[in-house]
């Protein structure tokens, strides 16, 4: 049984809560979640679209960006293949949606939880290689799926991985101790032989915070596609109204960040490069977002939990 502990990280907690005006308590929550110093707080408490964190540092995305670009222009076949939890849907919704506004031939396929299970398998790939599909797209899955990406390299196709797990690896006996550090092993990481892998955990990957979801990997990476197709960028000027088509992916990504892990924030705002002036941002501050939060976030836009779940089921055809 998993033991749990609370935290009790040291703080001036009355001296934080009076310089940003918040409650000693929530400054306890903020030194809790290691978001040290007052430029730190600042942002977390204020964060704006500014403070989102540049998509290119994730190793891989700008490698992704000119080989989509090329299948875009030849209108090569694309399959998205995400996975059946909140962040697949919203992951596969966001490369579909993204890809298709700039010109792309592309479909996806969510697994069937009972027939299929967690991400890509051998039968998803015979049946793309069979559907005559030149590119798999995965999003939320793929990092471990060594044998069935070696299979559809096989095959002849591209395989484009984006995805926010752990890299798997095999611990390598050394044949003497690192005079260093006393290690008798050393990892050596299993990444699958795709075209392209995009994934925060990734050795030599630079994106400041790991602990992203997938969702928000396949924003990034639509953020850096649109940008070489000359579209429309976030909007930064909350006040006029107009929105962009990444506005709508970025509202996407909200949600599926919302529903990851039972609804439970990760530490930092930088989780999702997060702007908490942004639509419906007030739910990713502090603590976690419940049902409630949610049918809030759905009915401010004119539509219900279920009208957002007819949404995704027809968009993702």
């Amino acid at each position: 049984m998993a033991k749990w502990y609370v935290a009790a990280k040291k703080a001036d907690f009355n001296g934080i809560g009076q310089r940003f005006s918040i409650s000693p308590v929530l400054a306890r929550v903020i030194r809790n979640r290691d978001i040290e110093g007052d430029e730190a707080i600042e942002k977390y408490l204020h964060g704006t679209i500014r403070d989102l964190y540049d998509p290119a540092f994730l190793k891989g995305s700008c490698e992704a960006v000119l080989l989509l670009k090329d299948k875009i222009k030849g209108q090569m076949p694309v399959r998205v293949i995400g996975d059946y939890d909140a962040d697949g849907i919203c992951s596969s919704y966001i490369l579909k949606r993204g890809l298709e506004a700039c010109g792309a031939v592309v479909d996806t396929m969510i697994p069937h939880r009972m027939k299929d299970g967690y991400g890509l398998n051998e039968h998803l790939v015979d049946e793309a290689y069979a559907d005559g599909i030149d590119t798999i797209l995965t999003c939320d899955n793929g990092i471990a799926a060594y044998a069935q990406i070696e299979q559809a390299k096989k095959y002849g196709m591209t395989v484009i991985i984006t995805d926010h797990h752990e890299i798997p690896y095999e611990e390598e006996p050394l044949a003497e101790p690192d005079p260093e550090t006393g290690e008798t092993s050393r990892r050596r990481y299993k990444i699958p032989p795709a075209d392209v892998v995009i994934d925060p955990k990734q050795p030599g990957d630079t994106y400041p915070f790991q602990e992203i979801c997938g969702a928000v990997v396949a924003f990034k990476l639509m953020q850096l596609l649109f940008a070489e197709f000359g579209f429309d960028g976030i909007s930064t000027d909350l006040t006029s109204g107009k929105r962009s088509l990444l506005d709508e992916l970025l509202d996407m990504k909200q949600i599926g960040i919302s529903l990851t892990e039972n609804g439970a924030m990760y530490p930092h705002a930088s989780v999702c490069g997060l702007m908490f002036s942004h639509p419906a941002s007030e739910y990713f501050s502090v603590g976690k977002i419940g049902e409630d939060q949610l049918e809030d976030y759905t009915r401010r836009r004119g539509k219900s939990i279920e009208e957002m779940r007819k949404f995704l089921a027809a968009n993702l055809q």
